[in-house]
């Protein structure tokens, strides 16, 4: 089959479905940055990083017999730990606190 071939870091994704395109979304957006691929019904690249300088990748358009594992409980994406966590309650509440303390201490809350 015919797909991506993706390079981050010390992995290489090979991404394609028989019969199916395959598409790469790179987003820089809010402070971050965001690399998936994958086909129509499988995500194989997903990583989600804070934005800094110097984030490399390579894509090239190759041609391999099988793709890599698909994304999965097993297979998990790339997260930066330092990736927001706007959903979390409990980052929620701790950047709360964060804010507040700051503030406090600025005089502009009581």
């Amino acid at each position: 089959m015919i797909g991506l071939i993706v390079k981050y870091m010390d992995k290489i994704y090979k991404v394609g479905t028989p019969g199916e395109g395959v598409t790469l979304s790179s987003c820089i957006v809010r402070k971050e940055f965001i690399l998936e691929a994958g086909g129509m019904q499988h995500g194989f690249v997903g990583i989600f990083r804070n934005l800094r300088e110097g984030i490399e990748f390579e894509v090239e358009v190759a041609e391999f017999d099988k793709a890599s594992e698909p994304l999965s409980e097993t297979n998990q994406p790339i997260i930066d730990p330092d990736y927001p966590h706007e959903e979390d309650p409990d980052w929620k509440l701790k950047h709360f606190r964060k804010l507040e303390k700051i503030l406090k201490e600025e005089g502009l809350l009581d």
